[in-house]
């Protein structure tokens, strides 16, 4: 990593052990030594801002990403009354395709 220029940050660093139901009976839950730190392995982990489950079901991450989405609409909520009918459209329809 230090030839890229990259350095591990110990204290944001998390671990998620992946895989069917009978391949997690079988791995034994052990902490992990990063930059003489112990880390457990959590039951989600987030990479590029997408959460991610041991089962790999994205659920935790549907939901941030509707919370989010509820935000900004009620922002847009908020300042209806400002613009024109056609400002409103447009900045739904960037809302829209911005969060698909």
């Amino acid at each position: 990593m230090t030839f890229n220029r990259l350095k591990l940050n110990a204290k944001k660093t998390e671990f998620i052990w992946l895989g069917t139901l009978q391949q997690m009976a079988k791995v034994t839950v052990s902490p992990l030594h990063v930059k003489d730190q112990l880390k457990m392995p959590l039951d989600k982990v987030r990479d590029l801002d997408v959460t991610i489950d041991g089962e790999l079901s994205m659920d935790q991450h549907v939901r941030n990403v509707v919370r989010g989405c509820f935000y900004q609409l009620q922002q847009l909520r908020s300042i209806r009354r400002s613009l024109t009918i056609d400002a409103r459209r447009t900045l739904t329809a960037a809302f829209v395709v911005d969060s698909g």
